[in-house]
């Protein structure tokens, strides 16, 4: 690692590293990281989602449903009708941990990076406006014309010198905020992408198992509505032919929930490439370029929770 010995300089009394004043004054043009605050906060609310997979973790209590309908289709003396057979590799406990701690991971770090890149995270201003308004009302209590002279000049020296300490008290916080944001995001780049795309490909069993799930509900019904007796009537007991179709409806929507959660995921990955890519450079175009390209992942990842929560929202 190359170490940067910046130069010093004495200003005012004051040992003042003329590196530091220019990495501040650079890191200006990126104050503000409110599209990187909004895209990593809404990444971190679908990367935490475990809706899917609790519904991959809980056939066993879900293919209890159907006992109402079996009841009804039951013919004294004989066997009791079979439940749904159910997806053939159901996951283990410890699958299902595995990957929610994938998740909580992921979910975590954009949630800290989405609060360091909020300007509320570290701004000062409401606290400084109100030092503003007491700056004028600092009190002029002499009792001679020259105790009075002294402290109203004293006041307007203090008011002056606010705007020089000003720049002292928020431009290294704002500064320090976005070294922090690009330190973490060039520091666990590799690592983000490594998750995201280990989360993709976990979704993959999720999504197997849905189909699996649907084609086993399907068969199910089919064999149950050949083998009912007329007289018991199974389309009316369970479902009539249109709301079958509906049944399978709802794992067509599971599937296509999963895709778009799947392609959000790699948007996320790209545009944390892109982040590690363009933001430590603090160029003016180029991160005029990244805020667009965040917002359009910040679109995609809020349409693909909606899509997600609608089609996982009734199951157990």
């Amino acid at each position: 690692m190359v170490t940067f010995r910046p130069k010093s300089s004495r200003v005012g009394g004051h040992l003042f590293n003329t590196g530091v004043l220019t990495v501040i004054l650079a890191l200006q043009g990126c104050a503000n990281l409110e599209s990187v605050s909004n895209f990593a906060k809404q990444s971190s609310s679908l990367t935490g989602s475990e809706e899917a997979i609790d519904y991959w973790a809980t056939w066993d209590k879900r293919v209890r449903k159907f006992d109402p309908i079996l009841d009804r289709i039951h013919q004294p003396g004989t066997p009791f009708p079979d439940r749904p057979a159910g997806p053939t590799s159901p996951p283990t406990p410890q699958e299902v941990a595995a990957i929610k701690s994938l998740q909580g991971v992921l979910s975590a770090y954009m949630l800290r990076l989405g609060e360091l890149a909020d300007d509320k995270a570290v701004d000062v201003s409401a606290q400084v406006d109100g030092l503003v308004t007491n700056l004028g009302n600092l009190p002029v209590r002499g009792t001679t014309p020259t105790e009075i002279a002294e402290e109203k000049a004293s006041n307007a020296a203090a008011y002056k010198a606010y705007g020089g300490i000003l720049k002292l008290v928020k431009l290294p916080l704002e500064a320090y905020r976005n070294y922090k944001v690009k330190q973490i995001v060039t520091d666990n780049n590799s690592d983000i992408q490594a998750l995201t795309k280990g989360l993709f490909i976990a979704m993959n069993s999720v999504s197997k198992f849905v189909y699996s799930e649907k084609n086993s509900v399907a068969t199910w019904y089919d064999t149950q509505a050949r083998q009912t007796p007329i007289g018991k009537n199974f389309d009316d007991a369970y479902l009539r032919e249109e709301n079958k179709a509906k049944l399978i409806s709802g794992f067509a929507d599971k599937k296509k929930a999963i895709i778009a959660y799947k392609a959000a995921l790699s948007t996320i990955g790209k545009a944390h490439q892109d982040m590690a890519d363009n933001i430590s450079a603090f160029n003016t175009d180029s991160f005029k370029l990244l805020v667009r390209e965040l917002k359009e992942a910040q679109e995609e990842v809020v349409a693909a929770r909606k899509q997600y929560e609608d089609a996982f929202k009734t199951e157990e």
